[in-house]
């Protein structure tokens, strides 16, 4: 939306609820793109926001001055935060214009846009879908997204030409600290077997919440951070694993699936992803979905649900024109519920990150005396 030209609008500050339908007041009251919004008295009641009529006034003097109604700003997003706002989902700057009425901290206007939007981290979902389908309702107001970190602003989208790099790098990053996490607080006993690279082999002697003591064959110890153990497992497992002759899924973007193993619950898929465009991309961390089939005769994909990685690793996510990356993913065998049901790699570019290529991974659904 654009404000007319001859006006000069002033810039506040607001907090909104966001949920998967998009905007809303704190008052519930929801905010629409490309229309702003409009504030009414309770003195006339056709419009959308109604204040608490002090004074008898004309109602189309909105706001009035000796009244409350009107869409509220702040002066500071600081003053939002003093005032116990800072644990709504998202902020953001607001063009007011019209009527407006000025008070120390702040304004009331006769309307109201989004001019930019912040979103706190633990409101932005996990899965990059879930993401991209969630931010569909705030990219629509055509402004620019930034994510709050560290008292930084991240760039995320950029009105009129997509994704911002800073923002992907931001979320992609958050999401392998999870996963770093989440394999270093899996259990490690005294005697486990622990696959080092270029070391070989080594046998758990000691294990602590931080450290791990580990034996090589040659009666070596060493003291390991309980962190690494999970990507110095991937890595060795992954240089054992690069796939030769891999039938590739896809066009520009291609990718492969090796032989999938399993562990205690735990598979492991290599996969590989080859660059068959003319210019330079970045790739995305893999994703695996749960996906049944229709049982007519064209048997088209009806439902696919995400399934939680454990890790993953890739050689290099950038790749130049004809380039190759090799990777894995470890996550836990999903509950399959139909025979007919099919799991799948889906790996996508940064730039097309709601069109990824998928790749079916070469596994039997175990179903036996029906769902479970």
């Amino acid at each position: 939306m654009r404000i007319p030209d001859y006006i000069s609008p002033v810039v506040g500050y607001r907090v909104w609820h966001w949920d998967a339908t998009g905007l809303t007041s704190l008052n519930g009251e929801k905010w629409f793109a490309n229309r702003p919004l409009s504030a009414v008295c309770r003195a006339d009641r056709r419009g959308s926001i109604s204040g608490l009529s002090m004074a008898t006034h004309n109602p189309n003097e909105l706001p009035c001055f000796n009244c409350t109604c009107g869409v509220y700003a702040a002066r500071t997003i600081d003053h939002l935060h003093k005032c116990g706002y800072g644990k709504f989902g998202v902020h953001g700057e607001v063009h007011l214009w019209g009527r407006v009425v000025e008070h120390e901290r702040g304004w009331r206007a006769e309307f109201a846009y989004p001019k930019a939007l912040f979103l706190v981290p633990a409101t932005i979902p996990f899965s990059l879908s879930e993401i991209d389908a969630r931010l569909k309702t705030l990219t629509a107001f055509g402004t620019d997204i930034f994510i709050l970190h560290d008292h930084e602003h991240v760039a995320l989208w950029k009105n009129g030409s997509g994704y911002d790099a800073a923002g992907l790098d931001y979320l992609i990053n958050r999401r392998k600290e999870y996963y770093v996490r989440r394999g270093s607080e899996r259990t490690l006993r005294k005697g486990d077997r622990v696959a080092l690279l270029g070391l070989g082999i080594a046998v758990v002697e000691l294990a602590h919440s931080t450290e791990v003591g580990l034996v090589l064959g040659n009666r070596q110890i060493l003291r390991v951070a309980r962190k690494d153990i999970a990507l110095n497992e991937l890595k060795q497992l992954l240089k054992a694993r690069q796939l030769e002759n891999p039938h590739w899924e896809g066009k520009l973007l291609r990718v492969a699936v090796g032989q999938t193993t399993e562990k205690e619950q735990q598979m492991a898929v290599p996969f590989a992803v080859l660059n068959a465009s003319a210019r330079t991309i970045e790739v995305l961390p893999p994703q695996i979905q749960l996906a049944g089939t229709s049982r007519d005769k064209h048997q088209k994909a009806i439902k696919a649900e995400p399934v939680a990685i454990k890790d993953y690793w890739m050689t290099t996510r950038r790749l130049a024109p004809g380039a190759r990356a090799d990777g894995l993913v470890v996550f836990e065998r999903p509950s399959f519920k139909e025979s007919s049901e099919r799991l799948l790699l889906a790996v996508a570019q940064a730039e097309e990150v709601d069109r990824p290529v998928l790749a079916p991974i070469a596994f039997v659904a175990p179903v036996t005396g029906g769902a479970k």
